[in-house]
């Protein structure tokens, strides 16, 4: 097993859209109509008023003040499917662990302020470790470019518009599964997630989280234009805001971090000692290079080794060991640079694949009426 790759080498896809709302929208419905189309049969609320199309209500006011385009995007979107409908409130997101569609991931997602940086930029990103090498080889990149609007850049799957990345607004998301029940109420993480890339400060996105809640088990770590963080945990019991330490950076794995949440955590998760050492050894090798940490240095991190196989940052199935740990994999790392509009991307283990650099600003645009569903392929 330590001689194989469990990914083949290569480059996450690029996925470029432009043009108007409606059209990126189009472009994409088009390009994920089978996924769409599978989505919709399988959601038995797929004939219900989507969130997008409300005349009225808290999915009105919020998408009015804060991203008045998606409802031309979802439209689009829904037009380029060739659907009469799409599924309600979860959708448009896969979401990892947030997903009941693909086993649960468990990742380790990290921020660095610019004051931690060698070159004074925010750094942020993180690993995407799934159960099997499967899901690596369906990630693609979204650069999302609506006239007039936020654009996107992010890691994702087909069919999902809240990836792993930041936009143009420069804020950054990420997130991690936790062993958690899930809020009753709240807002889905997909709209959750598509307001707040839309936003531009974290007091916005703390303001909107804190008076409509997050329908999640998990955290998401969100970055500012700045570079000042903050982890959203989201559980059972609501939801807390973990700040960032002194020292310039914040990490998150896949265990609760608030007390106030920890009675809501799944104490015979077998995995917790694995997310523990995640978390420790990341913030570790960060402060180790507080002043002088670059893009680069954060995804040497991301391929650390220490605790192999079992308990590494960058997962390797572990043969000799128990159930949880001879099925664990990094199918990828992402590491973005907002200030620079760049993400940096590695299909599969960041120790045996290198990465690959995606421009959200780029001379060499896609014509808008001329993409086609063959513009993604898969190699």
């Amino acid at each position: 097993m330590h001689n194989q790759r469990p990914v083949p080498e290569g480059s996450v896809p690029l996925l470029t859209v432009e043009g108007s709302a409606y059209d990126c929208g189009y472009q994409l419905g088009i390009v994920w109509r089978e996924v769409i189309q599978a989505r919709v049969r399988a959601n038995p609320q797929a004939r219900e008023t989507p969130w997008w199309a409300r005349r009225n209500g808290v999915f009105k006011r919020l998408v009015e003040l804060h991203a008045p385009h998606l409802p031309d995007l979802m439209w689009g979107l829904q037009c380029g499917a060739g659907m009469k409908h799409l599924p309600p409130l979860s959708w448009p997101v896969h979401a990892g662990a947030f997903s009941s569609s693909i086993a649960p991931e468990e990742c380790t997602s990290f921020s660095v302020t610019p004051a931690a940086t060698l070159d004074g930029g925010p750094v942020s990103g993180q690993t995407k470790d799934p159960s099997s090498p499967d899901p690596a080889m369906r990630y693609l990149v979204l650069r999302l470019q609506p006239v007039g609007a936020p654009a996107f850049m992010t890691l994702t799957y087909p069919g999902d518009l809240f990836g792993y990345g930041f936009s143009s607004t420069g804020i950054s998301a990420f997130r991690n599964s936790l062993k958690t029940g899930t809020p009753e109420k709240g807002l889905p993480l997909g709209v959750w997630g598509l307001l707040a890339l839309c936003m531009k400060s974290l007091d916005q996105i703390r303001e909107l989280t804190l008076q409509h809640g997050l329908q999640a088990a998990g955290n998401i770590l969100v970055i500012d234009p700045d570079g000042q963080s903050m982890s959203v945990e989201s559980a059972a019991g609501g939801l807390t805001f973990v700040p960032p330490a002194d020292d310039g950076f914040q990490v998150h794995t896949n265990h609760v971090i608030d007390p106030a949440l920890r009675p809501y955590e799944n104490a015979d998760w077998e995995g917790l000692p694995c997310s523990q050492h995640r978390y420790r050894r990341m913030s570790e090798l960060l402060a180790g290079e507080r002043g002088r940490l670059t893009a680069v240095k954060c995804m040497q991190f991301l391929a650390d080794h220490y605790g192999y196989p079992g308990l590494s940052i960058c997962r390797h199935p572990d043969p000799d060991g128990g159930a949880y740990s001879r099925n664990k994999y990094t199918g990828a790392a992402v590491v973005a640079e907002p200030r620079k509009g760049l993400l940096h991307v590695v299909r599969g283990q960041p120790c045996m694949n290198w990465p690959t650099t995606y421009a959200l600003a780029t001379p060499n645009r896609m014509k808008t009426r001329k993409l086609k569903q063959s513009s993604i392929r898969y190699v």
